[in-house]
């Protein structure tokens, strides 16, 4: 019984792969494809979660992921919209000492940086 239960498992796991890649190329959202296939977005999810942690992950061609060292420029701040702090004392970073960097770029971007 244990053969026939790993052949009905693998028959199961092969018809989501498939699914799954049909899906990668369909160019819906989830749901759309769900419905359009017959199945539940759960099952869909329970499978698609099943088989990442077996290794195997399909993803939407056409879609980038950027590169963690990418530049973006985010173009010029003038100059009005600057807000300058004074400067706090120096430290030495080295010596595990903290700062704290406040940037306010402009329409509401602002970045922090931290170290503790």
């Amino acid at each position: 019984m244990g053969k026939q239960a790993s052949a009905k498992e693998s028959r199961y796991e092969m018809e989501w792969r498939d699914r799954l890649t049909r899906y990668s190329m369909a160019g819906q959202t989830v749901e759309a494809f769900c419905q359009s296939e017959s199945i539940s977005t759960g099952s869909f999810y329970h499978w698609q979660a099943r088989l990442r942690k077996r290794g195997v992950v399909i993803s939407k061609p056409g879609v980038r992921r950027q590169k963690a060292d990418t530049f973006i420029d985010v173009g010029a701040i003038p100059k009005t919209n600057l807000v300058v702090h004074p400067a706090p004392p120096l430290v030495d970073v080295e010596k595990g000492g903290r700062f704290d960097i406040t940037l306010e770029l402009g329409g509401g971007v602002v970045l922090y940086l931290a170290r503790h």
